[in-house]
């Protein structure tokens, strides 16, 4: 289960909806889906790029975050599962869906920019939907919530062949002008000081005011509890161990990383050894990657979690905690 999110009372006149397709969904199809190791091999991508890293049923899917920037929406079917995963470079958050609705598959895409973050819409009804928690705001399917299938981990493409050396890759080549593009909103991407145009702005209502809107933090989330994690704080500690649920989790940053990440640990206590998070159970994390005490990788069991900005999650969780 993930949690209960907030269900927002949308206000049509404070969003901005587009009046047509503008951003075409990046649509995985044999002829641009290959292994990931291929797609380094070949120089599609590099070793150190960040990638958009989620899995359906066995299969693990990347994709490069760059091309989500501009895409804002893929979607496929792995393991004759349907599935739709969403991005928004300003919250820098987006989650996983099965795209079906009442049998039928739908076909989404960005639709316009609400609450500083990107809307989706499906092109069969241009309905409005939220595109982190997957509930219809607006149209023919209001109300409709889709089912969730999971949250999106970023990671370089070093990470994940080496945690998962079946992935595949789906890849897109933008034009030099769109690659140009959305290579400074990459940029920008992380930027606590993010500045947004008036009418963007104008599009956020009032939010909780604990931390700066844009601060940078790991949200985690379960049925009972939902933490924010300063991405400051982590670095400055370069790990924490903390509660949830009554369990323990560890909190780190990699240093060959692109995002923070948390999973499941019995650990107590940790320290660095060089690049290397030595665990007090055995285990080490090496280049992002769990290590058992014998040094086989292991799959680390994770919490739901987003790399992503204070307003985003705020306003998912109106009553979460910060560490």
């Amino acid at each position: 289960m993930i949690g209960k999110f907030v269900i927002e009372d949308f206000d049509l006149q404070r969003a901005i909806i587009r009046e047509y397709i503008v951003f075409e969904p990046l649509l995985a199809t044999d002829s641009n889906t290959i292994s990931l190791q291929k797609a380094v091999e070949q120089a599609l991508i590099k070793d150190d790029d960040a990638l958009i890293v989620f899995s359906v049923n066995q299969s693990v899917i990347c994709i490069s975050l760059v091309n989500m920037i501009y895409f804002h929406v893929a979607q496929g079917v792995a393991d004759n599962t349907a599935w739709m995963v969403s991005f928004c470079v300003v919250c820098n958050a987006g989650m996983l869906f099965s795209p079906v609705v009442n049998g039928e598959i739908l076909h989404f895409a960005d639709g316009g920019f609400y609450n500083a973050m990107t809307l989706l819409t499906d092109k069969e009804t241009r309905s409005i939907w939220n595109h982190i928690t997957g509930h219809c705001l607006h149209g023919v399917h209001k109300g409709v919530q889709l089912t969730h299938l999971g949250a999106p981990l970023q990671k370089t493409a070093s990470q994940v062949i080496t945690e998962y050396p079946n992935a595949i890759f789906i890849h897109s080549q933008l034009s030099d002008e769109n690659a140009q593009m959305v290579q400074q909103d990459n940029i920008n991407r992380l930027n606590p000081d993010l500045k947004l145009s008036t009418r963007a702005m104008n599009t956020l209502r009032l939010e909780d005011e604990r931390l700066p809107r844009f601060d940078m933090g790991l949200g985690i989330w379960t049925v009972n509890s939902k933490k924010f994690y300063p991405y400051r704080k982590i670095v400055r500690e370069n790990a924490i161990i903390d509660l949830l649920d009554g369990r323990k989790i560890l909190v780190y940053v990699s240093p060959v990383g692109v995002a923070p990440e948390a999973i499941y640990t019995s650990a107590t206590s940790f320290e660095w050894l060089d690049d290397i998070l030595k665990l007090d159970n055995g285990q080490t994390i090496r280049d992002g990657v769990l290590y058992d005490a014998e040094g086989q990788i292991i799959t680390a069991e994770r919490p739901q979690q987003l790399f992503q900005r204070w307003y985003s999650f705020t306003l998912l969780f109106d009553d979460c905690e910060i560490c």
